[in-house]
């Protein structure tokens, strides 16, 4: 598929997407915009929101264990697991396990009546990371109880979306044995014999031009990236939003622990 099959306006997004609660969703929260003129424009935001995500992992996770360029390695005789400086890299790595265990507590008791899924151990590290990095980011607010259950939410319909996919190609479409598309027992030549609602779907998971993979809007590759740029503008109550991040805030007595749980 080029892009230039890939044309139609965006301007009836609230149609377009009302199947697709993530992508609503993220358009809402201003993750994605709202006035996009082609799925272009989707593509590249949405890949520019996980390129910043990346990014934050990559300077935030702390792994000491892991083997560095020797050229890099830090000063040992104040870098090393006995250190009492909090701003080395092994007191990083502690006050982050340290915070990991207070999201654990609470991620464990997490919509039981849903258990399969928010405790299979693949969404739990999701979650446990979108939690560490957003407290880690905003050390003004840290952690505290309840924000868990205002991300999973976000996650899970970004889950479905991607369910839905793949059950309207399974539904609508096989593959014939020279790799076309079957559509209801019809050759689909073009994007136009497909109803409005397939039409969005095949667009937002294609994976074509600069952005390619990065940028298809509805991939379960980047469930996590996606959750958490929903979590963060949520919290910080972006494009008109109420700022949930508010509603955790206050003021820690003295020498007292910023993440904790409870509220």
């Amino acid at each position: 598929m080029v892009p230039s099959e890939i044309e139609p306006s965006m301007s009836e997004s609230d149609n377009r997407f009302a199947n697709l609660r993530g992508v609503q969703w993220r358009v809402n929260l201003g993750v994605l915009p709202f006035h996009a003129s082609s799925i272009d424009d989707l593509r590249r935001a949405t890949a520019e929101s996980r390129r910043r995500y990346a990014g934050l992992r990559r300077r935030l996770l702390i792994d000491p264990h892991l083997s560095k360029d020797v050229r890099n390695c830090p000063d040992l005789s104040i870098d090393n697991p006995l250190s009492q400086n909090p701003d080395s890299t092994w007191g990083r790595f502690f006050r982050n396990a340290e915070l990991e265990k207070t999201l654990d507590q609470d991620l464990s008791r997490l919509y039981p009546e849903h258990w399969s899924y928010f405790q299979a151990p693949g969404c739990q590290g999701m979650l446990r990371r979108i939690l560490l990095l957003w407290c880690l980011k905003h050390p003004e607010y840290g952690y505290r109880q309840g924000m868990h259950e205002l991300l999973a939410p976000l996650l899970y319909v970004l889950h479905v979306d991607v369910d839905r996919l793949s059950e309207k190609f399974l539904e609508d479409f096989t593959d014939d044995e020279i790799g076309g598309i079957q559509g209801n027992s019809k050759k689909i030549k073009t994007l136009d014999e497909l109803d409005p609602e397939i039409q969005s779907i095949v667009m937002l998971s294609d994976a074509y031009g600069a952005e390619g993979e990065l940028g298809i809007v509805l991939s379960e590759k980047f469930m996590e990236h996606d959750a958490y740029c929903m979590f963060d503008a949520l919290m910080s109550g972006a494009h008109g939003c109420v700022s949930m991040a508010g509603f955790f805030s206050y003021t820690p007595a003295i020498g007292s622990h910023r993440f904790t749980s409870g509220s």
